[in-house]
């Protein structure tokens, strides 16, 4: 759909996250499936648009230090600046170490390093601050839903155009199998 309303300019899957901001605004964030972490320049207002996918698939982790925001998909490239006086953050090693819990909020390893959570956005203005995180989406809520004679059909359905739509890549993909019932699946669509 988006395709009748945006001129596609290259053939990089990345392009479509530029061309729904335009088309759709902030709307555009329940419009993306599938696993994403980015940042996107509003080049009119100035200001920097981080968000992460609705499970927190893809890691997005973020710092500030002096008039610097940084961010990067991975820790190690937050940490041993300089100007950095790295600490673990004794909550999170004591939270690891005794209840096995690791990335059950915006905190890490590492006091002042913070990862973005699952289906949020945030604005990060010119002078590197960043405004409190929004969150886009979340889990329906369960119901009482009763399976008909058509819900099988509906499932496979829905996971064909699913595993379809991820296939969707300007690079080749590949499956990997662990011999599960969810993978397998995947594997045989």
């Amino acid at each position: 759909a988006i395709g009748n309303q945006y001129n596609f300019q290259t053939d990089s899957d990345t392009e479509v996250i530029l061309a729904a901001y335009d088309v759709y605004g902030m709307k555009f964030l329940s419009h993306l499936r599938g696993m994403f972490a980015f940042s996107l320049f509003d080049k009119q207002s100035g200001n920097v648009l981080i968000a992460r996918d609705r499970f927190g698939i893809k890691p997005f982790y973020y710092r500030k230090l002096a008039d610097q925001f940084l961010f990067a998909s991975e820790i190690k490239s937050l940490i041993n600046f300089s100007s950095a006086n790295e600490e673990v953050n004794e909550l999170k090693a004591y939270e690891f170490l005794a209840n096995m819990q690791l990335d059950t909020d915006e905190q890490t390893m590492f006091k002042g390093v913070y990862q973005l959570l699952p289906a949020t956005y945030a604005w990060v203005n010119k002078n590197a601050v960043m405004q409190a995180p929004v969150s886009y989406w979340d889990f329906p809520e369960p119901g009482n839903m009763t399976f008909d004679k058509n819900a099988k059909d509906e499932l496979i359905d829905i996971f064909d155009k699913t595993i379809s739509i991820h296939l969707r890549s300007d690079v080749p993909v590949g499956c990997f199998v662990s011999g599960g019932i969810d993978s397998s699946s995947v594997a045989c669509f």
